[in-house]
């Protein structure tokens, strides 16, 4: 084979990158966290912390001191992982949440010219009969012959 024609060569980028990885938190006051976390997960770590102080009288109390220092430290870690990793069809969590509330505030009745349409514009043709001519060819095209 022989090489192509500089001319002939087209040069392209992917930026499907950004699209695909989160934005992660980076440098704070010349100090980075050692591992790259989001913005998601910080929230998950945050609200997972306050929600073990806020229940610490109700599960503290069975448990050895270091398997309170694993709770604390192991279940919000573990969270910040599975919030990272998991998928709901295909998408991150919080794309996936966002896209089902999106969902849940559509009209019942869809949208007509990005509005939401009236709700007597559709006919319901379950209610009314469709006749079809015994001559009709399957792929709906006629009346065979004519």
């Amino acid at each position: 084979m022989s090489e192509p024609d500089p001319a002939e060569v087209v040069v392209c980028a992917s930026y499907t990158f950004a699209c695909r990885h989160p934005k992660v938190l980076g440098r704070i006051g010349g100090w980075a966290p050692p591992v790259q976390l989001s913005f998601v997960q910080l929230g998950t770590f945050a609200a997972a912390i306050c929600g073990l102080v806020w229940s610490w009288d109700w599960w503290a109390p069975w448990l050895p001191p270091l398997a309170r220092l694993l709770v604390v430290a192991g279940v919000p870690s573990v969270l910040c992982w599975a919030v990272r990793r998991s998928r709901v069809e295909g998408r991150s969590l919080v794309r996936a949440g966002l896209g089902f509330v999106a969902l849940a505030c559509q009209p019942r009745t869809g949208t007509l010219a990005g509005r939401p349409a009236p709700s007597g514009c559709c006919v319901d043709w379950s209610r009314h009969r469709a006749w079809i001519h015994p001559e009709a060819d399957r792929a709906g095209e006629g009346v065979v012959g004519s």
